[in-house]
């Protein structure tokens, strides 16, 4: 059999790239109520954070207990943030009054942004490393 060093190239590379065993899994808890769903977006740009039309990947994950587990299959090595809300009304939005959200939200590394708005993505991006890992976001309530 012929030696084919490009092909042990392309082997080595497509594991490095493509993990099938990469999943992040995302612990949500602090949730109040059991009822409604967890809308979760995850984003992979500064240029895009916050614009739900943009997210990279977006889920809705039926609430069934006092806390979720979601967990997002074949992620590439990155840089992300993840939001969510607990659609409590079940109305498929983050209800608001007056621009506060009314309903329970969290951001990756629990960010909790300032009086102003919501963090910025520098404040919740976090580094996936393309094999399994776990973060947790305590939903919070400003009304």
């Amino acid at each position: 059999m012929k030696f084919k060093p490009h092909l042990i190239f392309l082997f080595f590379f497509t594991s490095l790239v493509f993990n099938a065993n990469a999943q992040l899994k995302i612990n949500v808890s602090n949730l109040e109520a059991i009822k409604g769903a967890i809308y979760i977006a995850l984003y992979n740009s500064e240029d895009n954070f916050l614009l739900h039309e943009k997210a990279l990947r977006k889920s809705i994950v039926p609430v069934e207990s006092k806390s979720v587990e979601f967990t997002i299959k074949d992620l590439p090595e990155g840089e992300y943030a993840v939001t969510l809300f607990h659609d409590e009304d079940n109305n498929g939005n983050l209800t608001t009054l007056f621009g506060i959200p009314k309903e329970p939200y969290g951001f990756s590394n629990n960010a909790k942004g300032g009086i102003m708005g919501p963090p910025t993505y520098a404040e919740a991006k976090f580094n996936y490393l393309g094999k399994p890992q776990e973060i947790s976001i305590a939903l919070n309530r400003l009304l």
